[in-house]
């Protein structure tokens, strides 16, 4: 069963069900990185948003689509702070077929 909620992360270790309500309350990480979306067992399952935060190496970036089990998987987009992106399928984190633009 699947809730809808609104969700702040504040162990790794914890589990949540349900989709994250924009823009109130995103998932945050220490580092800033954020994840707005579904989830599954704990982890980021279904559409979401996950954005790297001013502590990241990635800082700036973004992924928009399909993730499971936490790992970007299926169709989505991925964002550079310049303005360049792929869009593409993603299978396990990794891109198989994208356009870059």
């Amino acid at each position: 069963m699947v809730r809808t909620a609104v969700y702040v992360l504040v162990s790794h270790t914890s589990h949540h069900h349900g989709t994250c309500s924009p823009p109130s309350s995103p998932a945050r990480w220490r580092n800033g990185n954020s994840y707005v979306g579904d989830w599954s067992s704990g982890r980021a399952h279904g559409r979401g948003v996950f954005r790297y935060g001013s502590g990241a190496r990635r800082s700036g970036e973004r992924y928009e689509g399909q993730f499971v089990d936490g790992a970007k998987h299926g169709f989505g987009s991925y964002y550079y702070p310049d303005g360049r992106y792929f869009r593409g399928e993603y299978r396990v984190t990794h891109i198989q077929q994208f356009l870059y633009h």
